[in-house]
């Protein structure tokens, strides 16, 4: 049969509370439940009225009732029904008047968990069974409560026990029959519990009416629950007594007590001031920090009491609006910062918190508050804040610098920081000219003055303040040291610049222990800069004059790696070409480039006839020069090698020694000229000349970078006569080795007089061959040696059998079979031939493995030697021997292919009768 659901009617007000009490039932799992929820006493009774219910779970702090007058009005309705209370603290004196008046039973919410509620659920609905059983047919009472959970005595009015149910048994350790010689008084300590009751009132335990006890029940002990009910058998009254194992109960409310306790103390703790308040502002929970803060020697100090009670009103009135904002609004401040006192009443600063308190229905009934003392915090803000400016400033300056700009730039950047950022208007920025004592100014603002006359203002100050050692700019110059003065007219150093000046700062930018310039800055207000200001202008000077450092040091890395760059492309040109004409072409461009220069020409001498002739020339207007054949010694260029040595003429028209080329010169309107020898392992090879058509005077790493390029262009010269003389050399080497290798072949014909011929035909075939394979040149070479010395081995083969006229013995044979042997053995020190041992060695190996001198098979032996098989055997039964006639063509074709697979790769057998003999 279906099970009929429990019908629950749940009387709360607060929609979290019945959603767990819900969620809880639902976990229940075997039991069905049906819960009705009602959230006030009206509506709750109107509900009760009209439905059948079996139980009631009631709150007793309703909108609409409050208290145990809630219990009251629902009992009189209920009509038996059992009632649960939901209370929302542990209230013994509450409970026991309700279960005084009727209740079922109570639960602490937070407490109850799903067990413990249909738990409860089940015993009151059990219990309301048994009184309604026990009405209806005494005689069956017994049935009902022995399925009970609880312990159930019945006992006279004076206190003997008449039945108990086999839960009490199992609690107190007593059998069925010695229950029924005691008396209540013998189960609870009587300095405890008295049983007691009168006539004209329902029976109850004493004042508490439900009290927990230790019962020992197998040497265990545990909390149980006591209440008693009057009611007839056999028309004499009897007492119901009900024992309830409260141990989950217990446990759970301990750990409730301790996770209270461990709550206080962790505020108590903390070290932020943490407080309740409620709606009329009064604290009704204060921690140490917040008391002590309040003004108070202890908690109840600041309990109960307002912050009008505890602060001056101009700080009161300030929090009780913040407090009423979030009261009113519901709304949580966080993190906001207010002025407060810290607990020597000291003024402080406060990160306040505020959150509201609501609740069941929504409504604010207070609120926390949080407080963190953030004095120093401020303090090191302040400290901040006033530096901020200045670390805005450096940050600014830093981004600004970083970039590669021009030195003009780095000024104008640095004077427009100075004057948009620090208010600093009277601002000059002087650098000394390399290499000298003078000061010029690259940087330069004033009020007043406008871009258009910028320029003369500019010339102004140069003039005032010109070198190392003037003014107070000139002092810092030279000292390296920076000054900060309040009254400048008395400061005999100082040069007025700016009209009606006060006091100024001067700091010196340093670079490497090196002054490079001062940053001047100056005010019409008597001691406006102060240390901390003197100290930003320093830090600024060191990124200024870094950024200075910063831009030379990339002009000159940029100058070197340009110049790598060219030195690259012309090794590059005289490693990746022997072409000296196109080497030199590149090299003489690059050298125009990074010299600057307007034209250069190139002479190379010549030894055989001690002349420096023409090789190469860009820039130039004309060519007649392109005929030069000079002497060694002669011309400018001809003193050049003799000196050995750079000559530059800055000024052609006011040189020492005329120059005697001057025409050619004015032809191309060239005003300077240098020239550097080309030398290399002490030889000269000839002369680079470059010239300008504006004036040039070269600096110290200009004419070192010229005579490097002029040594590049030497070994580029050097590398092509080697290699010309090389490469002739080896030609002429290579053409000998040949010779030398046809030699051996005709003299190898001339010994083995029946394959006179042999060699020169089977050399030209396999070439054939190899080719239409697709060899490369390189290889065909090599096969072309190793098919010329393919017999070569026969050198080590006595007369008597490479001779001999008839068959050979199987010992002869094994002799002759050596040959091949002796071919590596003889080729392989020759590091020339060893690339070519392949025929020599292996070509009496077979596809099948079956040929000498290794056996080897298949892919193994090596492609050349297989080609050279075929070719040989070929031509070795196409010719007459002493010992047969030459085979026809057609015969020899039908062995080919009989041998294809054995002899002979069969790929090679196709290629080679298709290709070769076109069949």
């Amino acid at each position: 049969m279906k099970q009929s659901p429990i019908k629950i009617l749940l009387i709360e007000d607060n929609p979290g509370d019945a959603r767990l009490v819900k969620e809880s039932l639902a976990e229940a799992g075997t039991t069905l439940f049906e819960v009705t929820w009602q959230k006030d006493l009206a509506n709750g009774l109107a509900h009760l009225k009209k439905n059948p219910i079996d139980i009631i779970l009631l709150d007793l702090t309703l909108p609409d009732s409050a208290g145990f007058d809630t219990f009251k009005k629902v009992n009189e309705k209920a009509d038996h029904i059992p009632i649960i209370l939901l209370t929302g603290s542990k209230d013994d004196i509450l409970a026991a008047q309700a279960v005084r008046e009727g209740a079922q039973d109570y639960l602490v919410k937070g407490q109850a968990n799903s067990s413990l509620l249909v738990q409860s659920i089940r015993y009151a609905i059990e219990r309301k069974q048994i009184e309604e059983l026990l009405r209806e047919n005494e005689t069956r009472y017994r049935a009902i409560f022995e399925g009970v959970g609880d312990a159930i005595f019945v006992q006279t009015l004076s206190g003997q026990i008449l039945e108990v149910n086999q839960r009490a048994c199992e609690m107190y350790g007593y059998t069925h029959a010695q229950f029924l010689t005691k008396t209540v008084a013998d189960l609870v300590p009587s300095e405890k519990y008295i049983i007691s009751f009168d006539q004209k009132e329902s029976p109850a335990l004493p004042t508490p009416p439900i009290e927990t006890i230790n019962v020992r029940a197998n040497g265990e002990q545990f909390p149980i629950e006591l209440s008693s009910s009057l009611q007839k058998l056999n028309n004499n009254p009897v007492l119901f007594v009900v024992g309830r194992d409260i141990t989950e109960r217990k446990r759970m409310a301990d750990k409730l007590d301790e996770e209270r306790i461990t709550l206080r103390t962790l505020i108590d703790n903390l070290p932020d001031r943490v407080y309740v308040k409620d709606t009329l502002g009064r604290k009704t929970l204060s921690n140490i920090a917040d008391w002590q803060a309040s003004g108070g020697k202890a908690m109840e100090d600041v309990i109960g009491k307002t912050d009008l009670d505890t602060y001056p009103p101009e700080l009161a009135e300030q929090y009780q609006a913040l407090d009423t904002g979030v009261i009113d609004t519901g709304i949580p401040v966080i993190n906001r910062e207010e002025p407060g006192l810290d607990p020597q009443r000291n003024p402080a600063w406060i990160l306040t918190s505020k959150i509201p308190l609501l609740d069941g229905n929504g409504k604010v009934t207070g609120l926390v508050g949080i407080g963190h003392d953030i004095t120093e915090r401020k303090h090191a803000e302040q400290e901040i804040q006033r530096r901020l400016t200045d670390l805005n400033v450096l940050f600014e300056s830093s981004l600004a610098l970083s970039s590669q700009l021009a030195i003009s730039e780095i000024g104008k950047k640095v004077i427009e920081i100075l004057g948009e950022r620090l208010e600093w208007h009277h601002a000059v920025l002087r650098i000394r000219k390399e290499e000298s004592e003078e000061l010029e100014v690259i940087g330069y603002s004033a009020p007043g003055v406008d871009q258009e006359n910028i320029a003369v203002e500019i010339n102004r100050l140069n003039s005032l303040i010109s070198h190392v050692g003037q003014g107070l700019n000139g002092w810092v110059f030279q000292h390296g040291e920076g000054v900060r003065s309040g009254n400048l007219s008395a400061d005999p150093r100082y040069i007025e610049t700016f009209p009606g000046m006060r006091s100024g700062m001067y700091a010196p930018m340093i670079v490497s222990q090196k002054v490079i310039g001062v940053i001047a800055i100056e005010s019409e207000i008597d001691y406006a800069f102060d240390k901390h200001d003197e100290q930003l202008l320093a830090t600024l000077a060191k990124i200024t004059a870094n950024a200075f450092h910063r831009n030379r040091l990339w002009e000159q890395t940029e100058y070197q790696l340009q110049h790598l760059a060219a030195l690259r492309t012309i090794d590059q040109a005289i490693s990746g070409s022997f072409d000296l004409r196109v080497t030199l072409d590149i090299f003489i461009k690059n050298a125009v480039a990074q010299l600057g220069v307007d034209a250069a020409l190139l002479l190379i001498a010549n030894p055989e006839m001690n002349t420096l002739e023409y090789a190469g020339e860009v820039g130039f207007h004309n060519s007649t020069f392109k005929n030069i054949h000079l002497r060694l010694g002669e011309g400018d260029a001809g003193r050049v090698v003799l000196e050995r040595r750079v000559v530059s003429i800055p000024n052609l028209h006011q040189a020492d020694k005329p120059f005697k080329n001057l025409d050619l010169a004015a032809s191309e309107n060239f005003i300077s000229w240098q020239a550097a020898p080309l030398i290399t392992k002490g030889q000269v090879k000839g002369v680079l000349e470059v010239f300008s058509r504006t004036h040039l005077d070269p600096s110290p790493d200009w004419l070192g970078f010229f005579e490097t390029l002029a040594g590049q262009a030497a070994i580029a010269i050097d590398n092509n006569q080697l290699f010309e003389t090389l490469q002739s050399s080896n030609f002429e080497l290579a053409i000998a080795y040949d010779e030398t290798i046809e030699g051996w072949s005709r003299a190898m014909d001339l010994r083995d007089q029946e394959t006179e011929g042999h060699t020169q035909r089977v050399t030209e075939l396999t070439l054939r061959l190899a080719n239409s394979m697709g060899f490369k040149d390189a290889e065909l070479i090599n096969i072309r040696r190793g098919a010329l010395l393919h017999d070569i081995g026969k050198m080590g083969v006595p007369d008597s059998i490479l001779r001999k006229p008839g068959p050979l013995t199987d010992e002869e044979w094994v002799s002759m079979r050596k040959h091949p042997l002796f071919a590596y053995e003889m080729l392989l020190p020759i590091t020339y031939l060893r690339s070519a041992l392949d025929i020599p060695y292996c070509h009496h190996e077979k596809w099948d493995g079956s040929g000498y001198p290794r056996g080897l098979k298949g892919g193994d032996i090596p492609m050349a030697a297989r080609i050279f098989a075929l070719v040989d055997v070929w031509d070795a039964l196409t010719s007459d021997r002493p010992y047969r006639k030459a085979w026809s063509k057609e015969k020899t074709v039908e062995y080919l292919r009989e041998q294809s697979g054995k002899h002979f790769e069969p790929r090679l057998v196709e290629i080679f009768l298709k290709e070769v003999l076109h069949e």
